[in-house]
């Protein structure tokens, strides 16, 4: 039987998943602030680094239903695709419209903000102590309860 990707590149998706929410500003303290679909589309340099990351997400994550890699020239925004396939495991991302004040003036636009899934890991006594030494070389260390 074939170990899933989940299981098989646990750390890599944790480093993806963490490397693009900093890409998209969703830091720790900030994922419930969100972001505005208004910012990311003007701002071509965050939809390139996160474009940039398609190679090592088809390597590590299973991406049949994430269209932006798949098809990315049937997606108006591929990079919203992809971003949200990364980390839909651990995060919804959901939207509200809102009006955005720019220098254009107001403008309707969505705000896109994080809610984690809460999981129970009870059952699991299991817990994982991620180190990086340096970019190429992970650690992971499994200390059991």
């Amino acid at each position: 039987m074939k170990t899933p990707k989940s299981k098989k590149y646990a750390v890599e998706q944790f480093f993806i998943r963490n490397e693009i929410l900093s890409i998209l500003g969703l830091t720790s303290d900030k994922y419930k602030d969100g972001f505005y679909l208004y910012d990311i589309d003007n701002n071509d340099s965050i939809q390139d680094k996160i474009m940039e990351l398609r190679p090592d997400i088809q390597k590590y994550f299973c991406h049949i239903n994430i269209t932006g890699l798949i098809y990315p020239e049937r997606c108006k925004r591929p990079w919203l695709s992809i971003a949200r396939g990364v980390i839909k495991n651990h995060y919804t991302l959901k939207y509200k419209a809102c009006r955005y004040k720019s220098g254009d003036g107001s403008v309707f636009t969505m705000r896109y903000y994080l809610e984690p899934i809460k999981k129970d890991y009870s059952s699991k006594n299991i817990c994982l102590n991620l180190k990086r030494t340096n970019k190429k070389q992970l650690n992971l260390i499994r200390i059991s309860n």
